[in-house]
């Protein structure tokens, strides 16, 4: 993962968390659950700050497979792979909150 990517999919974590992010002239800070401010999110590296996330999204899709190096967390959705187990997860978490953003209100068949 390089360190764009790694921004991007963190502040959507954060984002589909319910946190509040502010630019003060240019220095950024997310406000984390009760954990205080942070202007370096830690989803990609920090097993505590992913499976928050994953907990949220398995009840909201009832699926949760992390198998190795791979993980899938919507079954609409092929499984997500990394080099290590926490990529694949976070990885998949992206997916699954990207899915889970695009298919907000339509009705299940």
């Amino acid at each position: 993962m390089k360190g764009k990517e790694i921004i991007e999919g963190n502040e959507l974590m954060a984002k589909f968390m319910g946190n509040k992010f502010i630019d003060d002239r240019g220095v950024r800070s997310w406000r984390i659950g009760g954990r205080g401010w942070w202007d370096m999110l830690h989803y990609h590296d920090d097993w505590n700050w992913l499976m928050g996330v994953v907990d949220v999204i398995e009840k909201k899709t009832g699926v949760m497979v992390i198998d190795g190096k791979i993980c899938a967390l919507v079954k609409e959705l092929p499984y997500d792979g990394g080099k290590t187990r926490i990529e694949a997860v976070w990885k998949a978490t992206v997916s699954a909150i990207k899915w889970i953003n695009e298919n907000k209100g339509k009705k299940k068949k």
